[in-house]
């Protein structure tokens, strides 16, 4: 059970790392071809669900079409947030302020409270959740393997 449970979070690591990777080929491919699209006066291609060989290229067997578009990110740097929230609240932008707290951010908040036994606020404000779990990291080389290797 143990070795399992190593091997699946080794495995979830290892993906979460190729899908990063793959992201970034993906976001790089992605303005190439926009700038090809661009470049031919296109606004849409078609990509077929199988080769010419007849290999299917998209599990479900469908063609897919890539249209080119412009997406927007925005980034507010820490010393401007209160200057933008002001400019987005007096130009009619209010509604998209939330006031968030990242889950990690306070499930370690959280953690280190608990270890020092320090107190938390009643629970009618802040639900805590006690998992029961195990923290698998890579043992030092030359380790000893322990009892149970399953």
């Amino acid at each position: 059970m143990a070795k399992r449970l190593a091997v699946l979070k080794n495995l979830k690591s290892q993906l979460t790392e190729r899908a990063e990777a793959l992201g970034g080929q993906i976001q790089q491919l992605s303005g190439t071809l926009y700038e090809a699209l661009a470049d031919e006066n296109l606004s849409k291609i078609q990509v077929a669900a199988r080769d010419a060989d007849g290999t299917l290229v998209f599990a479900d067997g469908q063609d897919r079409i890539i249209t080119p578009e412009i997406l927007y990110k925005g980034h507010i740097p820490v010393d401007s947030r209160a200057d933008c929230y002001a400019w987005l609240r007096e130009n009619g932008a209010g509604a998209i302020i939330k006031e968030t707290i990242h889950d990690k951010s306070l499930s370690s908040w959280i953690q280190t409270r608990k270890e020092k036994k320090e107190p938390l606020p009643a629970e009618a404000l802040l639900k805590v959740t006690e998992l029961e779990s195990v923290t698998v990291r890579k043992a030092p080389k030359g380790a000893e393997r322990g009892a149970a290797n399953e």
